[in-house]
Order: structure tokens, then sequence, then C-alpha cells
């Protein structure tokens, strides 16, 4: 909930999260180009909002917040299989 107000400045209680998955392992192996290696461990939730919820404002983490169908997805996303994961539950 903290990440998601930082990232887009959107609230949320606790009750309006549905847990999806959680995803850990080699899926999720990042190395950076200065050889540090992690495995991160990513929860991955569900929750409806109302476009008015958002208020995105110049401290935000994310000044380019952007919905998507699913079925009109652009292309280069990063992160494909925490997307592919979102698209299954909603199927």
């Amino acid at each position: 909930m903290r990440e998601l107000r930082e990232e887009t400045g959107i609230s949320v209680r606790e009750d309006d999260l549905i847990l999806i998955d959680t995803l850990a392992g080699e899926a999720r192996k990042r190395v950076y180009p200065n050889g540090d290696i992690v495995y991160n461990n990513t929860s991955l939730y569900l929750v409806k909002i109302n476009s008015q919820d958002i208020h995105i404002n110049g401290d935000s983490e994310s000044l380019k917040f952007m919905f998507f169908d699913v079925n009109n997805l652009p292309e280069l996303l990063h992160d494909e299989d925490l997307i592919a994961e979102y698209v299954k539950r909603l199927t």
C-alpha cells in the first residue's frame, strides 16, 4: 500500500487488495551492469481503483503513469512474467 502511494499517489485500504501470487527464483533474477546479482521476490495484487483516485504530483516516482488495456499492451514492457500473471488472473 505504501509503495503504491509512493509510486502513483493512489491510496488504498488493505481490504481493497487481492493477492494474485508471489513470484521468486530464477524468473526474478536480475544482473546489474556493475555485476551485482539480485533475486527479487515480487507480490502481485489486484485492486480496483477509480480514475478520480489518481493524483500524480511532482514528488511521485512515476510521472508518466498510464493504464493499458490487457489486449492492447505496448511493446518493450519490463517484467513480462508479472504481466502474464495479471492477464492469467483476469481471464
